[in-house]
């Protein structure tokens, strides 16, 4: 053996083992940098995962309120078409009020929907005891009232709440001023006292199984389901058979001043 070739046997070994811990680092590191960057991609699949549902669920509310705003527009021509003689003025007023309720959905077409509205009661509507001095009057107020109260853009199941179903009740009973009092509980001016176990619910309850039927006839006819985009129709009748949450309502017409019921001044 050469003099020289042990130590060169030993920097060769040297150099392999320090190759191999080198290439065993790299290793380990680039297995790091794998579970971060596998870790980023679930991250992001998650990420995608939600915004898709976000997507859906807002393009679902829209629908939603589309639907709604449909809906409301029917009920405003059929409230004109089935009107008698005598209630021309309050069926006017509520006609239009839905009307614009349902301005902010839709938007370029409202001025061609109202124009239609109008010559429809117009035509039906106008008599010696309602002339059209007095129709454009009670279509002023009742289209004031609704843009004050326009449906939101997007309305997911979540919007169809107590405060929904107030705000229903108090644009449909707008006349009827009605009060409480501890002493006699719900009265209205038109001297309907309500019994005091049941109060309003029975009222509330009617009045919205109507517009439910109402709605629910006019859904197929616009291509869409008898429950509604998300079954928003099924869940607000589900709510309004529930004598718990209707209770819920009558408590918030209640105590919120905005549903204007008139409060007993001795009970203040």
């Amino acid at each position: 053996m050469c003099p020289d070739s042990a130590p060169a046997t030993r920097y060769r070994a040297r150099g392999q083992s320090i190759n191999k811990a080198l290439v065993s680092a790299w290793h380990k590191r680039l297995g790091d940098y794998t579970k971060v960057v596998t870790l980023l991609l679930i991250m992001g699949n998650g990420f995608w995962d939600y915004r898709r549902k976000e997507l859906f669920e807002r393009e679902q509310a829209r629908e939603c309120a589309r639907e709604l705003a449909s809906c409301l527009v029917h009920e405003a021509f059929k409230k004109i078409e089935t009107t008698e003689r005598g209630a021309q003025s309050r069926n006017v007023f509520l006609a239009f009020a839905y009307l614009g309720r349902a301005k902010t959905i839709l938007r370029d077409r409202f001025e061609e929907v109202r124009r239609k509205l109008y010559e429809k009661a117009k035509e039906r509507l106008l008599a010696p005891d309602f002339s059209e001095e007095e129709l454009k009057r009670v279509v002023e107020e009742g289209l004031s009232r609704g843009l004050n109260i326009q449906l939101p853009i997007e309305m997911g199941n979540h919007a169809f709440h107590y405060g929904f179903v107030a705000e229903m009740f108090s644009l449909e009973t707008y006349d009827h001023h009605i009060g409480y009092s501890k002493e006699y509980g719900w009265a209205d001016i038109l001297g309907h006292v309500y019994e005091q176990e049941r109060g309003l619910k029975d009222y509330i309850y009617i009045l919205m199984r109507e517009k439910i039927n109402t709605w629910r006839e006019w859904l197929p006819e616009i291509g869409s389901s008898v429950r509604g985009v998300g079954g928003w129709l099924e869940k607000l009748e589900k709510n309004i058979n529930d004598p718990d949450w209707l209770s819920k309502v009558e408590d918030l017409l209640l105590r919120v001043a905005y549903f204007g019921v008139e409060i007993d001044s001795d009970d203040a």
